[in-house]
């Protein structure tokens, strides 16, 4: 059974640095993972979560115009 657990982030690809916590939030769209590794007296194991794409969902509306 695991005694510890270590989190890293990544973005696209490349170490989020100081993002090793259980969650992150990224502030901008891109490709996120997450590693864990888990440890214990008779050693560790780590994996790599599945890349996911974090797209925006804001949205903007042209000039509004009054239908008569």
């Amino acid at each position: 059974m695991p005694e510890s657990f270590a989190y890293q982030w990544f973005r696209d690809g490349a170490q989020i640095a100081g993002a090793t916590g259980k969650t992150h939030t990224p502030a901008e769209n891109d490709t996120y993972s997450c590693r864990v590794a888990a440890s214990n007296e008779a050693g560790s194991a780590s994996q790599t979560s599945s890349a996911f794409e974090l797209r925006s969902n804001k949205f903007t509306f042209g000039k509004l115009k009054l239908n008569k």
